[in-house]
């Protein structure tokens, strides 16, 4: 594991999903960050929605973060677990679905 996915790591359970996802992101082409940003808006939309008891619209904000997902490619990078970009994406997204429902 590089020192900036350690980094990465770090950032993300100190809940820093901004500056993680900029290290992790850093190899991609700039089409494909303004998909992977497009994404982690959304699912920022969806968490202040929950905070602030709007689930409906916490829900549309993850059903749209689900749609422009599949158009982001599969990155490889060695963080813990998942091992993709995309697969720590869908991680939050579910993370706040959950965070809908119960």
């Amino acid at each position: 594991m590089s020192l900036l996915e350690k980094i990465a790591i770090s950032y993300s359970k100190a809940d820093k999903k901004d500056k993680a996802l900029e290290i992790l992101s850093k190899d991609l082409k700039e089409e494909e960050k303004v998909k992977v940003n497009e994404v982690l808006t959304l699912i920022k939309k969806a968490e202040i929605n929950i905070k602030e008891d709007k689930k409906e619209e916490a829900l549309n904000s993850l059903n749209k973060a689900l749609d422009k997902i599949s158009n982001i490619v599969e990155i490889v990078v060695e963080i813990e677990y998942p091992k993709t970009l995309k697969a720590w994406l869908l991680k939050e997204i579910a993370i706040n679905y959950a965070k809908v429902e119960f």
